[in-house]
């Protein structure tokens, strides 16, 4: 008999489902930076992404959860900008960029989830579209203006 593949975000939330399938394919990604790149920026983005992790966790088994989201929603932040120099350092193409753009947004904004009616935005929200417009035109050009409201 074939087992059904369990739906894991029902019993940890999306937030932490989503950076976990993430981290899954971050890893992967890391192992593949060139070596003047793979140990302090690749160790960065697995040591931010861990902690992102970690503090998903404990927000999702913990009643205070505002100062755990608010770490992970700065962890997310730290993220995007290893991987937008990643990007730039030529150690990620702009397929892997986007990706990773969109897993974080996926990550960000289930946090929302988890905070029982009381949204924590995220601090700034890189959407795939916009990720994408980023790589093409440089992140400079572009600006980052886009503000939650």
């Amino acid at each position: 008999m074939l087992e059904r593949s369990k739906d894991h975000a029902r019993e940890t939330g999306p937030a932490l489902e989503s950076h976990f399938r993430f981290i899954l394919w971050m890893v992967t990604a890391v192992t593949r930076f060139p070596r003047a790149h793979k140990f302090l920026l690749g160790d960065r983005i697995q040591g931010a992404a861990m902690d992102v992790l970690e503090s998903l966790i404990e927000a999702t088994y913990t009643r205070r959860r505002d100062a755990h989201l608010a770490r992970a929603n700065l962890g997310v932040e730290k993220l995007r900008i290893f991987f937008r120099l990643a990007r730039d350092l030529r150690c990620l193409d702009t397929r892997r960029y986007e990706h990773a753009a969109r897993c974080l947004d996926d990550t960000a904004n289930n946090t929302q989830y988890l905070t029982c009616g009381n949204i924590v935005k995220p601090l700034y929200f890189l959407h795939g579209r916009y990720a994408a417009e980023t790589c093409r035109m440089g992140w400079i050009e572009q600006g980052r203006s886009q503000e939650v409201s």
